[in-house]
């Protein structure tokens, strides 16, 4: 290894000499021996004290030992090197160069190659001055070097009273006596991150003069920067070492570059290191250093910064992380702080203030908040960033208020006040538009927005509102005048319901019975509101037939609020909750009191509701004593029951009296002399003996009458007390006398309630059979009235005598006249009624709305159809009688025909007012009436019940069963007969059904079977029934479903002169069995006709339709000729092809294409023109697009054969029924019944079946579907819109009732949609499908 002794030498002196700074031969120096920054240091003086200079370090010599060092070049070879800065010391308190013997000057001692210094130690830094010995000791070797190559220092930076001349002389000077001695060295310039570009080129001159010869080398350096230092001294010891391969020069800027990308990466790594590894800001830099001195990122950047650097990017991380948080945590309190706005400050007009000073307003009116407390707190002792340090703050979830102060808050607040006052404003244009909207009458049902919007524009509300919140708003417009109209299609309906009796009972409803019922009610706008939603309008109108059919809950219009649901909802209220209402009085309860006064039970612990009723204080001393004797808790425990006692006290007259109602448990009486007993004795006597309606209160109620003498004479004492006695004699009540100890006789009184309440308990609550009744009536309400049914029932369930009998009746003993009677009032719904018919009724309540015609246009109906029986029609109206009838004119209509009807069938009439309270007294003229009545309607009734029924059973059996509604045989189905409504859409029509007789064909039903022989009585015609519930005389043996059965009345039988002498006797029987038996041949002799003429039909339809499956080619061209064209799906119709163009030509933007109907007599001249001439051009005849497409659905169902075989029909009836739907068994596999995919791929498989011209027309027209839906943006008729304007003429199934048609109508309508989004899948053998 070889070892070289360098000079560093530079320009030195006084500051008159060499400026006001050095040249950096410190610093050069300094950086090459120790490079690491903590051992870099930028200040070397040159000014020294006397004892300074002499001491070991400078030992009185003008040059410094810096010590050895060993360096290693790129290609690995080592030198040792040993520096020396030559320098001038000056004495600080002369200010000039020490002395020191013969001194030459410094331009030609510097150029020494021998220095002598013995026992010279290592220089390191200024502070090393004076205490040596706290730092390496390190003697310069032998005490002499002799010097190998010089280190010339040259500063390019700009320094005052410095010029260049003066340093560029310097180096000439010394450079020429190196060179002279045969020495190498390098020229360095310093400080190059400073440079003066003039100075560098002067440094430049020197290296490249002629007279050098090339021997100086210039190498660019910056001791701060650390930049070519190495470089300097590695070139020097090479040229020493006449190395031919040296190291390469690499310029300033270049080498700073990559020095600054080294930098930066240390940088990062560091960064990141404590990014990762620092995470919590309460860490101190002795933990964190020590966290990160294992990690080499760390180390290394330390080398290169030093530990100052490392503290100062920990503590700017500890900072940002503090930041951070700080900013987490006061975002945290902002979002509660605008939580707290909402619930604090929810109108801003509160503050009532100016922008300006709003805020300082608005803090000042939270501080003074009632819920202050609940979201904010106060710390005057440390601000809320001091609070977020102290972990007992991490609990705190309110707000400090000082986080008000910040800036953020007070934008939180603004941004807070913005919001309410554009949402006050926001607000306040979408309830314009809204009224703009109800004011308008140009807004229909089924419009859309882009119809009106004209209207609108200009208007400032809707100009600022956006897009979405116009039709948002329009939408929910839509949707209840849309709602509203729906409502009053059905009141429309419901208004012409004498129109409608006349479809009750008919077999068939055809497509020209529904344009009859259309061209009843189509002048009313009401059915006019509806036009644009026909489809909907056409669905109502169906229900409504339907529910005319069959009126059973299910089917009513108003199901959800149906009265037969609000019925059941309102009695089981009323069963497990009572409306009485506690009385007023004096006291509370001992057990917690507020509840109700009736003996409860709830486990083993019940309440005792006890009224103590006395003159004077005596009640309140009697109470005094039950407390002392049942504690705090009022808790009495009799035989290991626990009863907890409720009491109330009061004067002993009529209104304590008439406190008691059916919660109360006990009364205890009493009195104490002669005064009090007489007061008592009387109010007793006058309440039980002499007030019907007081003494029900007292039935079954315990009474204990109690003496408490107080300061009486003997006599009187002995008189008080046998006159009690005789008193609760006749009252059939206890007495007690209290002359015992106060504990036991309150027991006394305890034992005896509890013990009366027992005996109670175990008779019968029932005190009549419990299948008899005096009187049954039967109230009816209209659905969908406008009035609180509970008003209604009030009166009823208000009774003591209350009993729940089912959940459509309740039972209450009333008096009628002079005897106790027992009614059950059965609550129904008009339509409900029907299930009663067969039921014994005594009598008929109707309340129908005085402000609603179909309530009354029902009520008619139903009148008359118990003309017989005594009825009550009572008018419900919304205020008063009186007032309702002067102030609206159809209330006065209403009212006025209600009483006329009530006249015409010889009832009663009254009104009745929702909003006020009656009494049950209001109903007793009408069971009086009923009672007066019941002999010849219960006659009238077993001479009804002795005839054939409708299958429904005897009255016994009604009342025990209740009856189901006749369900239909077959109901509705598709027809594809020609309509001629022009709209092309389908006919519902009804299937024929038989009667019951007609169902007897092979056997007679006598007489005999109906009565037993002995005593006459009706047997039950449902005795008999099969495995499913159904009697067996009520199945059919075609169908497995029930039949339609008429209803038949009495008078249709026998004649209504027949009725009223009728008597049950065994002649009379016999003469009714023979005509009856034959009347039921003659009816089934007209059965069999008819079913030889529907068999004949049959026969027919078969031949038609075996002609039919000729061939959907041939059909095609018996009709119109040769009339296929070539296209690229095949052979399709012209008719077809020319449709579709011009519907994808003019239509495509057509908004309801196919759902809107075009005019029939466009239809029939298109399809007249076509057979006149196939080559007919529909742009030229002037005929609207709707009308096309009506004429292209008319194609398809009325002369276009059946696409589908009844095979293929079957198939994808199963394909929809395995969905859930029941259709029967299936062909298809198990997977395609639980499986969407599977179903498809079963879709498509079938979709093949189909023969090639049957597939070529499918695949064209849902190919134009497909581009229809493309376009619903326009002409909203997406793919979903087209099946359910399609499916009924693509797949044309017979259904056999209308419960089959609903089941299947969704699951078809979804195979034709899925037939249009699925249109490359299915028919274009594509491998993907839409995922839909």
């Amino acid at each position: 290894m070889r070892q070289f002794n360098i000079s560093v030498i530079g320009l030195s002196g006084t500051e008159k000499d060499r400026g006001q700074v050095g040249v950096g031969k410190s610093c050069l120096c300094n950086r090459f021996m120790r490079p690491m920054a903590d051992d870099y240091f930028i200040d070397h003086i040159s000014v020294l004290s006397q004892s300074d200079f002499s001491g070991r370090i400078v030992n009185n010599d003008h040059f410094l030992y810096w010590g050895e060092v060993r360096k290693t070049t790129d290609e690995g070879v080592e030198y040792n090197f040993n520096i020396i800065e030559q320098t001038e010391f000056m004495d600080d308190s002369t200010f000039q160069a020490f002395k020191v013997g013969k001194m030459d000057p410094y331009s030609k001692r510097c150029t020494a190659t021998k220095v002598f210094s013995a026992e010279k130690l290592m220089y390191i830094c200024k502070n090393q001055l004076g205490i040596e010995k706290e730092y390496e000791q390190k003697v310069m070797p032998d005490g002499r070097l002799s010097i190998d190559g010089f280190v010339v220092v040259f500063d390019v930076s700009p320094v005052p009273n410095r010029s260049v001349e003066k340093q560029v002389e310097f180096v000439q000077n010394v450079i020429a006596t190196i060179v002279k001695n045969k020495k190498p060295l390098v020229l360095v310039t310093t400080k190059n991150d400073d440079a003066y570009e003039l100075y560098v080129r002067e440094a430049e001159k020197i290296s490249q003069r002629k007279d050098y010869k090339s021997t100086v080398q210039l190498i660019e350096t910056s001791a701060h920067e650390s930049i070519n230092i190495d470089l300097a001294f590695l070139m020097l010891a090479q040229m020493i070492d006449k190395v031919k391969n040296r190291v390469k020069i690499i310029s300033y800027q270049e080498s700073a570059k990559s020095r600054k990308e080294l930098l930066d990466t240390r940088s990062e790594a560091v960064t990141r290191l404590i990014r990762n590894q620092i995470t919590d800001y309460h860490i101190l830099w002795s933990q964190g250093s020590k966290m990160l001195s294992q990690y080499r990122e760390w180390n290394e950047f330390l080398n290169i910064f030093g530990h100052e650097a490392g503290q100062k990017l920990f503590r700017r991380h500890m900072k940002k992380l503090r930041d951070d948080h700080l900013n987490k945590k006061l975002h945290q309190y902002l979002d509660k702080f605008a939580l707290a706005l909402e619930y604090m400050l929810p109108d801003t007009g509160a503050l009532n203030i100016s922008d300006d000073d709003a805020w300082e307003c608005a803090r000042n009116y939270l501080q003074n908040h009632i819920e202050f407390e609940q979201y904010f707190f106060e710390c005057p002792q440390a601000s809320w960033t001091e609070l977020v340090d102290m972990d007992e703050a991490e609990d705190e979830a309110r707000i400090p208020f000082d986080v008000l102060e910040t800036s953020e808050a007070e934008t939180v607040f603004r941004n807070y006040l913005n919001s309410v006052q554009q949402d006050k404003k926001k607000i306040g244009w979408k309830q314009q538009f809204k009224m703009l909207l109800e004011e308008s009458g140009f807004v229909t049902p089924g419009k859309q927005l882009s119809e009106v919007r004209v209207l609108f524009m200009g208007r400032e509300c809707f100009e600022a509102l956006s897009e979405h919140d116009c039709q948002q708003i329009y939408d929910i417009h839509q949707d209840e005048i849309i709602e509203k109209s729906k409502q009053n299609f059905v009141e429309l309906l419901l208004e012409h319901a004498q129109y409608f009796l006349q479809f009750k009972n008919v077999d068939i409803i055809t497509q020209e019975d529904v344009r009859q019922i259309t061209d009843v009610i189509q002048e009313d706008s009401r059915y006019k509101m509806l036009d644009r939603l026909d489809q909907e309008r056409r669905v109502m109108l169906v229900q409504h037939l339907r529910f005319i059919h069959c009126p059973i809950r299910d089917h009513c219009p108003f199901f959800n609020n149906c009265v037969d649901s609000l019925i059941e909802e309102v009695l089981s209220d009323k069963s497990t909750t009572s409306n009485h209402k506690t009385p007023g009085g004096v006291g509370g309860g001992v057990g917690g009191g507020g509840g109700g006064w009736k003996t409860t039970g709830n486990g083993t612990d019940r309440t005792l509701n006890l009224l103590i009723v006395g003159s004077e204080h005596l009640a309140s001393d009697l109470l005094n004593d039950i407390r002392i004797c049942t504690g705090s808790k009022g808790e009495y425990i009799y035989e290991n029951q626990t009863y907890y006692l409720n009491y109330r006290i009061a004067n002993g007259d009529m209104e304590a009296f008439k406190a008691i109602d059916v919660y109360s448990s006990g009364l205890i009486c009493v009195y104490s002399n002669q005064q009090s007993f007489e007061t008592l004795k009387d109010n007793l006597e006058r309440t039980l003996l002499c007030n019907l309606e007081l003494e029900d209160k007292f039935e079954n109620l315990p009474i204990v009458l109690v003496y408490q003498p107080q300061d009486l004479k003997e006599n009187e004492v002995e008189y008080l007390r046998s006159e009690g006695m005789r008193l609760s004699e006749m009252l059939h009540c206890d007495f007690i006398d209290h002359t015992q100890n106060h504990q036991k006789y309150v027991y006394d009184i305890l034992n005896i309630v509890i013990l009366s309440l027992k005996l109670t308990e175990m008779k019968s609550y029932d005190p009549y059979p419990s299948n008899h009744t005096d009187l049954r009536i039967l109230c009816c309400i209209f659905c969908g009235d406008q009035y609180d049914i509970e008003n209604i029932v009030q009166p009823l369930v208000a009774e003591s005598t209350l009993v729940k009998a089912s959940e459509h009746s309740i039972i209450v003993d009333v008096f009628i006249g002079d005897a106790k009677r027992r009614v059950e009032f059965i609550l129904s719904s008009y339509h409900g009624t029907n299930q009663y018919r067969d039921e014994l009724i005594h009598g008929y309540i109707y309340f129908y709305s005085a402000k609603r015609r179909s309530s009354l246009a029902n009520l008619s109906i139903l009148a008359a159809q118990n003309a017989n029986i005594p009825l009550q029609i009572i008018a419900v109206t919304e205020s008063g009688g009186v007032n309702a009838f002067f102030n609206s004119d159809i209330c006065q209509f209403l009212i006025t025909e209600g009483n006329a009807l009530a006249d015409r069938f010889k009832g009663s009439f009254m009104t009745f007012s929702a909003d006020q309270y009656v009494k049950f007294a209001f109903y007793n003229p009408f069971l009086k009436t009923s009672w007066d009545n019941k002999y010849e309607v219960e006659n009238l009734h077993v001479e009804e019940s002795i005839t054939l029924d409708s299958g429904e059973g005897t009255l016994e059996s009604s009342v025990n069963q209740m009856p189901r509604p006749p369900p239909r045989h077959e109901s509705y189905m598709l027809s594809n007969t020609l309509g001629t409504d022009g709209s092309g859409s389908e006919n519902y029509e009804m299937l024929p059904t038989r009667s019951l007789n007609s169902l007897n064909e092979e056997r007679d039903i006598s007489l005999d079977e109906i009565y037993d022989e002995n005593n006459e009585k009706p047997k039950h015609l449902h005795q008999k029934k099969t495995e499913a519930g159904v009697p067996e005389f009520m199945k059919s043996d075609k169908s497995p479903e029930y039949s339609m059965v008429p209803e038949l009345t009495a008078a249709g039988i026998f004649g209504a002169e027949n009725l009223p002498e009728y008597n049950m006797n065994s002649k009379c029987l016999k003469d009714f069995e023979k005509l009856e038996k034959r009347r039921i041949k003659e009816e089934a002799a007209r059965l069999r006709k008819l079913q030889e003429k529907e068999k004949e039909q049959e026969k027919k339809l078969k031949r038609k339709l075996k002609q039919n499956a000729k061939g959907l080619a041939e059909s095609v061209e018996a009709q119109f000729g040769k009339l296929m064209i070539s296209s690229e799906q095949g052979e399709i119709p012209i008719f077809l092809n020319k449709c579709v163009e011009f519907i994808e030509k003019e239509g495509l933007d057509s908004e309801g294409i196919y759902r809107v109907p075009g005019s029939r007599a466009h239809v029939d001249m298109l399809f007249q023109r076509f057979e006149e001439d196939v080559n007919t051009v529909i742009d030229v005849l002037d005929i609207p697009v709707n009308a096309v497409a009506t004429a292209l659905k008319d194609f398809f169902s009325k002369r276009l054969p059946p696409l589908f075989s009844k095979d293929i029909i079957k198939e994808l009836e199963e394909i929809a029924g395995s969905r859930g739907v029941g259709v029967g068994s299936s062909k298809l596999n198990v997977e395609v019944k639980t499986d969407r995919s599977c179903r498809l791929i079963a879709l498509k498989s079938l979709l093949q079946k189909l023969p090639p011209i049957n597939f070529a027309i499918l695949k064209y027209i849902f190919q134009h579907f497909v581009h229809v839906s493309d376009n619903s943006k326009l002409n909203s008729m997406d793919s979903k819109n087209l099946a359910i304007c399609w499916w009924p003429t693509l797949i044309p199934i017979d259904f056999t009732d209308m419960g089959h048609f609903e089941q299947l109508r969704p699951y078809l309508e979804d195979i034709v949609q899925t037939m249009i989004d699925q249109f490359p899948y299915l028919f274009c053998g594509k491998d993907a499908f839409v995922m839909v």
